[in-house]
């Protein structure tokens, strides 16, 4: 039995002496597929089962093992393949994809969200979307910050800060020491996790806190989930 996809390949695996395993997320979650031959010299198939490319492709299922068939590059993303610091952040969401995908409700939700960011990062070049795709990925893993009221008590006057640690907003009366200042910083932030992806301009973004931002996100999924990405040491490194 044949069956068609659209999917974006996170990984390769080698597999036996000249094939490998894809894996690759699609509407219907991620899963693992045979490519034979693929490190062949002049295989056809190795140009849709690379990293960080969006494919369209026939499999076929075979005691329970997924063989890809053929298929068709949809989007190689050459533009941030040639960029060092947009390939970076790609790998970084591709880490994020393969780490959690099993760990959201909606498949073809969390698809889209994916393909949506690497679109605009392609198109863009900014940054922020590496950011905004943390973040509201929190919200999918049912896991973000709650920061439209008070964490504690729940209100919404007097707002002061962000804990941490307690993962939200912090009121005047909760008050509580290691807060982070209420200032345009976490406002920014604020408004990337509440605005809706089709109404974000990147334009709006600031590129002075990007790196703030992304060093508070990283620390959250630590506390949170006690996750970091194998990409994001890398790029500590560097960095």
């Amino acid at each position: 039995m044949s069956n068609l996809l659209e999917g974006l390949v996170l990984k390769e695996q080698k597999y036996q002496e000249d094939s490998k395993i894809a894996f690759i997320l699609t509407s219907v979650g991620l899963q693992s597929y045979l490519v034979r031959g693929a490190y062949k010299v002049n295989a056809k198939n190795a140009s849709y089962s690379v990293p960080l490319t969006k494919v369209s492709f026939d499999y076929s299922s075979k005691n329970n093992f997924n063989i890809l068939k053929q298929g068709k590059v949809l989007n190689n993303y050459s533009k941030i393949k040639a960029n060092y610091e947009l390939l970076l952040g790609a790998l970084e969401v591709l880490d994020y994809c393969y780490d959690f995908a099993n760990h959201v409700s909606d498949y073809n939700l969390f698809y889209q969200f994916v393909i949506f960011t690497l679109d605009k990062l392609e198109e863009t070049e900014n940054l922020y979307y590496i950011a905004i795709f943390k973040l509201k990925l929190l919200y999918l893993l049912g896991i973000g910050p709650v920061l439209n009221r008070c964490v504690v008590c729940g209100s919404k006057e007097n707002l002061i800060g962000f804990s941490l640690n307690k993962g939200g907003l912090i009121c005047k009366d909760c008050h509580e020491s290691s807060l982070i200042k209420l200032d345009d910083f976490m406002r920014t932030i604020i408004v990337m996790y509440y605005t809706k992806l089709e109404d974000l301009n990147e334009k709006v973004f600031d590129l002075k806190y990007l790196d703030k931002i992304n060093n508070l996100l990283d620390q959250y999924y630590e506390i949170h989930l006690t996750y970091k990405s194998k990409a994001n040491k890398v790029i500590r490194k560097i960095k």
